[in-house]
């Protein structure tokens, strides 16, 4: 069972994928901020916990591939949000979403490590700061297909890629 705490992880994760990284790195992420840190820990927590993450996301060792399950979850949100028949696949997704952004916030963006040393650590502090956007967006619209409400839903999903749009800004991601 995934806990609320997961949501954190997400915070994390999804900047990346609405970042658009084309490359990762497995090297250590630089230091962030203390307020970063406090949420990298109660991610790591969660991700160690082996039971709650499917082995088809366990097994992921690359930031891209993990940012394009995230982005394949997105696609089919955004193309199926409207369908009450699909709330049941659509909660499932924004779940994976949260399970696929804790695994990512361990994980240090391409464009980050290729960065002068100097600059590492305040575009790992940018990326955490506009990933921490979206676990509550996430939130609601698991409530929101729960409730099968349709308005709040569509709403959640569009601030979500607001989020989304502001994370590759911030990142100076161009091409996503």
């Amino acid at each position: 069972m995934i806990r609320l705490s997961s949501l954190v992880g997400i915070a994390l994760i999804v900047p990346m994928v609405l970042l658009g990284c084309e490359r990762t790195s497995t090297a250590p992420s630089p230091a962030p901020p203390e307020a970063s840190q406090a949420l990298a820990a109660e991610t790591a927590a969660e991700t160690s916990n082996a039971q709650a993450v499917p082995d088809d996301i366990a097994e992921l060792s690359k930031l891209e591939d993990v940012m394009k399950q995230i982005g394949r979850s997105f696609k089919f949100l955004r193309t199926h949000i409207a369908d009450a028949a699909s709330d049941g696949q659509s909660l499932e997704h924004a779940r994976r979403i949260r399970l696929l952004a804790a695994k990512a916030g361990g994980m240090t963006p391409e464009l980050v490590s290729r960065a002068p040393e100097a600059e590492q650590a305040a575009k790992m502090a940018t990326f955490h700061e506009k990933f921490a956007a979206l676990p509550p967006l996430v939130d609601e619209l698991i409530a929101a297909l729960e409730a099968g409400d349709r308005d709040a839903a569509q709403k959640a999903l569009t601030d979500m890629h607001e989020a989304e749009e502001a994370g590759h800004e911030a990142m100076g991601v161009e091409d996503h």
